[in-house]
Parts: C-alpha cells; structure tokens; sequence
C-alpha cells in the first residue's frame, strides 16, 4: 500500500551489496569439494554452530571447512566452536573476516542460515546449503530455490536437520555439474550492481 507516485524497486536486481560483490567473480568449479565455508550471519541465536561443524565435517571428510564466527557471537557459544574444532587440521576458525567474498570464492560449498547473506553467496556464485533462521526469511528462501541457486533443506529447530544437510552435502558433493548450475545460476540472479541501480534511480527522480 503506497501512494501511486511511490517508485518500488523490488527483486535482486537492487538488493545492497558491498562494492566488490559487482565484480565478475573469478571462480573454478573443481569437480572435487575441498572447501566448504559455514556462516549464519552476525550473530548465532540458535546456538546452531557447533552443530553445524560437526555435522558437515563428518559428511565431508577431508574437506577444509571454513568456519565464520560472527561479531556479535555469544563468547560461551565461541568457546564451544573452538572446543569443537579442536583436533582437527580440517576447521580454519574467521572472526569477523574482513572479506566475506574472498572466503566465498575460495569455498567450493557452503552451508549458510537464510539471510542477506544468500545474496552474497549468490554473487559470488557459490553454490548453497540453506537453512530458515526465522520466519522472515521465507520468501527470499522460496525465490532462490525456484530459480535453482540453493538447497533449502528446513529449519534451525528440526530435528532431522543433521539428516538433511549431511544428505545434501553428500549429493551435492558428487556432482560437480549440480553445483556449477547452481553457481552460475546465482550470478545470474544476483549481480551485485543493485546499489548502483538504486543510486541511479534516485539521481533520476531526484536529480536536477
């Protein structure tokens, strides 16, 4: 409900990314999984991280999983990714990363909760685990599925949750071919030059 002069730029094509999300991404689809980086955002509510570890290291074997580790993470909830992560040369730990897209084009796979930072990992063309972190996050869940970006394999609370992303890891993780369509289909989707659309926009409606 706006007034009829109200201009709506909606979809992906305006979404706000960081500048470097607009470059092209230089990424190789190797037809093996080596990398697999594991974000929930800023902050980890669910307390779903250790899990999440632990989950997808023993679905992936010998692949270096690259765990993110939020601003605003509980220190407690810290403790106990770094306790899960002990003895294990496969777990590299980023606090905070001062770049999110260079993490993202090094991984050859990621599990993510289902926020903004699916937009990131779709520019960057890195093809996706997701799991709902709140209700919130339906839609944009629904719209990267229908146009193949991502898995979207349930919510934080399931209790088949370990069940489903091990199985999609493992899928995923024997086609190759799967997750380059995913890849590109994501740079399609989200090019990463919204903000300078909206900027155009208002130099349009604004500017004189």
């Amino acid at each position: 409900r706006v007034s009829p002069k109200t201009r709506l730029l909606l979809g992906p094509g305006y979404v706000l990314l960081r500048p470097e999300f607009a470059q092209e991404p230089a990424r190789l689809f190797r037809e093996a999984v080596s990398r697999v980086l594991i974000t929930v955002g800023g902050m980890d509510e669910h307390e779903l991280m250790p899990r999440l570890v632990e989950w997808t290291g023993q679905a992936m074997g010998d692949a270096v999983l690259d765990v993110v580790i939020g601003p605003f993470f509980d220190d407690n909830l810290v403790k106990r990714i770094i306790k899960t992560a002990e003895g294990s040369n496969s777990v590299t730990l980023h606090y905070n990363p001062a770049s999110m897209r260079d993490l993202m084009l090094e991984c050859d796979l990621a599990v993510s909760g289902g926020g903004q930072t699916l937009y990131e990992l779709a520019a960057a063309g890195t093809p996706t685990v997701a799991i709902r972190l709140a209700d919130n996050q339906t839609w944009n869940l629904q719209g990267f599925v229908s146009h193949g970006v991502l898995e979207w394999i349930g919510d934080s609370h399931d209790g088949d949750l370990e069940v489903k992303l091990q199985a999609s890891l493992r899928r995923l993780a024997e086609n190759g071919r799967t997750r380059e369509m995913m890849g590109l289909a994501g740079r399609r989707l989200v090019d990463g030059r919204g903000a300078c659309r909206v900027a155009q926009a208002l130099l349009e409606d604004f500017g004189h």
